[in-house]
């Protein structure tokens, strides 16, 4: 099978609010058992780039029905016309992939997307199966927080907050991230949550563009870490583990809280109700026993939260950046 086959399969697979993927219905496609072997580094033309996306424009402009909601007839134009601007020369499969992604996160739909579950099983092998972080997290703002870790080095724990990889701020991860992430409109809030990485799917964002937007051949990962009790920061080099070794991990891992080494605290969500409001939420988290409450109020304006104290009924304001640190001093006493 040509590159040309392979780009149009990659572009077609792109799914639509309207109603899923188009490759049925285009005659470019092809099973995947007939795509040949590819890589990451597989050359695709520019002439059967470009030729995809008029063929992408063409669906788009008469299938979608959210193309101009949050973006105007001009700024549709603009989009595309800079993917016709990428592939006026010779792309990788990986560098096609990213830029139909930045197309589609541009139409500010959240069903719109490169999606990882219909593609071929050739472009899903040379793309979606590389190594992975060896820990769970989840993005508070611009931070990243680790939420469950299998790596050996105890270091690396929930609670802990990722400063940077391989020498690169995680900062600027995200700024890069938010380029491929889909959602409605302006929602950055739920672009952040589709960034984290949960273990709750097969394909996770970050394990998909990661790699791609900064490629690494070495079997370890560099982390700058701040400890789980804000105590300093540390430099590990761990190695990086594969997607099955990190679902075996996690379905072995049991109740880890009952470890000896577990966490001083860990990440999670107790009550994510839609239209109830804070006083029955703080309401219930007394019935349900919550001895700390931190509470995000009228003082984040001025960089602090209030902590309260459920056994003694005692509040007090904390400077944001010292959060964490107060609850853990205050947990040990």
């Amino acid at each position: 099978m040509s590159n040309r086959r392979a780009a149009a399969s990659l572009a077609l697979l792109i799914t639509l609010a309207a109603g899923g993927p188009l490759a049925a219905q285009s005659p470019t496609s092809a099973p995947a058992s007939s795509l040949p072997r590819a890589s990451a580094t597989t050359r695709l033309r520019s002439a059967d780039l470009l030729a995809d996306v008029a063929i992408l424009r063409r669906a788009y402009d008469t299938l979608h029905p959210g193309l101009t909601r949050y973006n105007t007839p001009a700024q549709i134009d603009a989009a595309f016309g800079a993917l016709e601007s990428e592939f006026r020369q010779d792309r990788t499969l990986a560098d096609a992939y990213l830029a139909f992604s930045v197309l589609a996160a541009r139409i500010k739909c959240g069903h719109t997307y490169a999606n990882f579950f219909n593609q071929s099983s050739a472009v899903q092998a040379a793309l979606f199966r590389g190594p992975r972080l060896p820990f769970h997290f989840r993005w508070l703002g611009s931070r990243m927080i680790v939420t469950r870790s299998f790596a050996s080095e105890p270091g690396i724990r929930a609670g802990s907050e990722v400063l940077a990889l391989n020498g690169v701020s995680v900062a600027d991860i995200l700024a890069r991230l938010m380029t491929v992430a889909r959602a409605d409109g302006n929602n950055d809030a739920k672009r952040l949550a589709y960034l984290g990485l949960d273990g709750t799917s097969r394909y996770e964002a970050f394990d998909i563009y990661w790699p791609l937007f900064f490629p690494s051949t070495s079997p370890v990962v560099t982390l700058r870490v701040r400890d789980a009790d804000a105590s300093g920061t540390r430099t590990f080099q761990v190695p990086l583990v594969t997607d099955a070794a990190r679902l075996a991990a996690l379905a072995a891992s049991g109740k880890t809280d009952a470890a000896p080494d577990a966490p001083l605290w860990e990440l999670r969500l107790l009550d994510d109700r839609v239209g109830v409001s804070p006083g029955v939420k703080f309401k219930d988290a007394e019935l349900l026993g919550v001895p700390w409450v931190l509470v995000i109020g009228r003082g984040w304006a001025e960089g602090t939260v209030e902590l309260r104290n459920r056994f003694t009924g005692e509040a007090e304001n904390v400077p944001a950046a010292e959060a964490v640190a107060t609850v853990v001093a205050r947990v040990r006493g």
